[in-house]
C-alpha cells in the first residue's frame, strides 16, 4: 500500500499480483476432481455369516444325498403331550419299503400303523411304550404289508428326547431285514430236519439193537 499526501491509499500492482495469484490457487484448489472412492470392504462378521450359511447348505445337500441313498426310512416324529403324532420327516426310501409316497405318510401317521400285521401290533405298542417310559433306545423287529399287499420283515431303531414341555421326539430308522429273517427260517428248519433225521437214526439203532438181543437170546 502507498500512504499518499491526500490520505487514500492504494494497491500497488505487486500486491495486486499478489492477491490474483492467491485467488487463482485457491480456485485450483477449489475446482480441482475428487478421486473415486472404493466401496467398503465388507466387515469380518458378515464374511464369516456368509461362509456358515455356504456351509449349511453345503451340509443339507450331503446328508439329503445319504438318505436319499440309504437302504430304509429314516424318519422324525413329534409326539404331543396328549398323544397326538406327527412326522416332520420321512425319507424317500419308505418308497421301496412301505410302496407309499413321504408326503403321503407325513400327511396320515396312520399309514404307517395300518401296514403293522395285527398278530404284531401288540408287540409293537408294548415296544414303544417301554422306550417311551425309560427314555432308553427304541428297538423292534416285526412284520408289515406293503401298498401292494406283500409281506416284509422290518427292524425299528429309534432314540426318543422327551422336552420340558412333555412333548417327546424320535429320530428313527427302518430297515428291510427279510432276507435275514428268510435265512433265519431256513436255517431253523434245516435245523429241525437234522434233528429229526437224527430222533430217527437213534430210533432206527434202538430197533435194530433190539432185534440183534432177541437173536442172540435165541441162540443161547
Amino acid at each position: 500500500l502507498l500512504n499518499r499526501r491526500n490520505g487514500e491509499y492504494r494497491l500497488t500492482s505487486n500486491h495486486r499480483h499478489d492477491f490474483q495469484n492467491s485467488s487463482t490457487s485457491q480456485d485450483r484448489h477449489t475446482s480441482s476432481p475428487s478421486r473415486d472412492i472404493a466401496p467398503p470392504t465388507p466387515q469380518p462378521i458378515e464374511a464369516e455369516y456368509s461362509q456358515t450359511t455356504s456351509d449349511l447348505k453345503q451340509l443339507q445337500t450331503q446328508l439329503q444325498g445319504l438318505a436319499d441313498n440309504l437302504p430304509g426310512v429314516i424318519y422324525h416324529s413329534i409326539v404331543t403331550p396328549d398323544g397326538k403324532e406327527d412326522f416332520s420327516y420321512i425319507s424317500p426310501g419308505c418308497r421301496d419299503l412301505y410302496g407309499l409316497e413321504p408326503e403321503a405318510m407325513m400327511q396320515n401317521p396312520q399309514l404307517m400303523w395300518d401296514a403293522v400285521l395285527p398278530e404284531d401290533l401288540e408287540a409293537l405298542r408294548a415296544s414303544i411304550e417301554q422306550s417311551r417310559s425309560t427314555l432308553q433306545p427304541w428297538r423292534w423287529q416285526g412284520r408289515i404289508y406293503t401298498s401292494q399287499g406283500t409281506v416284509k420283515w422290518i427292524q425299528g431303531i429309534a432314540r426318543p428326547e422327551l422336552h420340558p414341555d412333555g412333548t417327546l421326539y424320535w429320530d428313527g430308522l427302518l430297515l428291510d431285514i427279510s432276507d435275514l429273517k428268510q435265512a433265519e427260517i431256513e436255517l431253523k428248519n434245516e435245523h429241525i430236519s437234522a434233528q429229526v433225521q437224527a430222533e430217527q437214526a437213534l430210533q432206527n439203532s434202538e430197533a435194530l439193537l433190539r432185534l440183534v438181543t432177541d437173536k442172540m437170546r435165541d441162540l443161547v
